[in-house]
């Protein structure tokens, strides 16, 4: 079963983040709870954990893309 990545509300003054970094390239292995990227919004810096075991099928997004929350 697939599962998206969202990208977490980091602040409810802003609507969108930038992804600083992906740990985990497309096609690798992840465990539930492993670092997969670090966001950033205004002043706020946040890990991306993985939610389930699983494989990165792919990143949508790439790094220093501007993501809108949720």
């Amino acid at each position: 079963m697939r599962r998206e990545i969202l990208m977490p509300t980091l602040s409810e003054e802003v609507d969108e983040g930038v992804v600083v970094t992906w740990f985990v390239v497309p096609g690798a292995s992840v465990s539930e709870g492993d670092l997969v990227a670090e966001v950033q919004g205004e002043k706020v810096s946040e890990e991306v954990r993985a939610p389930t075991d699983g494989r990165l099928v792919e990143a949508l997004v790439g790094q220093g893309d501007v993501v809108r929350q949720g």
